[in-house]
């Protein structure tokens, strides 16, 4: 690669010759002779043209000095870049280490303090295992320091469901079915060709509703009324 001070010099030449060159073609105009040893304007023509191609070539290798100059000048920005993403990826592992060594710190605190509490009896495991045996997690507000304390059981419990009129029209429901069934087996107890004579039934009559009117729809509003606990209200 051609220094910029060897450029310089053969810009200068360049322009010396230039000025020679006008020179001598204002000295041919004014139809003077050039001084004895002197050049002509050819000589200094071809010189040019010389010089010229040089500082072409030069030219050529300037550009392609700049190109690797400006990739030179990206990869230090694309390094600047690094150097700074590094710095913050450091200054995170800094900050999350920080906060692993606290919370590490406040483990071991945790651990020591639980070792330092007297072990369970197998007495109170039992008590406490016996207290959670019909739920799914521990009775509200209850302390395992003292398994013998009373606690209410969680509402309505099976008793309460129970006397609640789901619990009372399955128990319709199931003594309609062995009333049928013994009226079933007492039919089967009779004579044969004996009758039985009930009398009519008048439909009408004071306290006697007919049949699939105001009673089943007075039981069928019951039993779409969600107060499964009619006694408590």
């Amino acid at each position: 690669m051609t220094s910029l001070h060897t450029v310089s010099q053969r810009v200068d030449a360049y322009a010396s010759l230039t000025r020679k060159l006008f020179g001598t073609l204002e000295a041919l105009a004014d139809d003077k002779r050039a001084a004895s040893g002197g050049e002509g304007p050819k000589a200094i023509i071809e010189r040019i043209i010389a010089l010229d191609a040089i500082l072409q070539k030069e030219v050529d290798q300037i550009e392609e000095h700049q190109r690797w100059q400006q990739q030179i000048l990206d990869t230090e920005m694309a390094i600047d870049g690094c150097d700074r993403a590094a710095e913050r990826l450091v200054r995170t592992l800094h900050q999350a280490k920080m906060t692993l060594e606290d919370m590490v710190d406040e483990a071991e605190a945790q651990i020591a303090e639980a070792e330092a509490r007297a072990p369970l009896d197998v007495a109170q495991v039992l008590a406490y295992a016996k207290r959670l045996a019909p739920y799914t997690s521990a009775p509200p507000k209850f302390d395992p320091n003292q398994p013998a304390q009373a606690f209410e059981k969680p509402f309505p419990d099976e008793q309460m469901m129970r006397a609640g009129r789901l619990g009372q029209w399955e128990m319709g429901l199931e003594g309609e079915a062995a009333a049928t069934t013994a009226a079933g087996e007492q039919g089967h107890t009779q004579e044969v060709g004996h009758t039985t004579h009930h009398p009519p039934q008048q439909h009408g009559g004071v306290g006697q509703p007919p049949p699939g009117t105001s009673h089943e729809e007075e039981m069928e509003d019951d039993l779409l009324d969600l107060d499964l606990n009619p006694d408590l209200s």
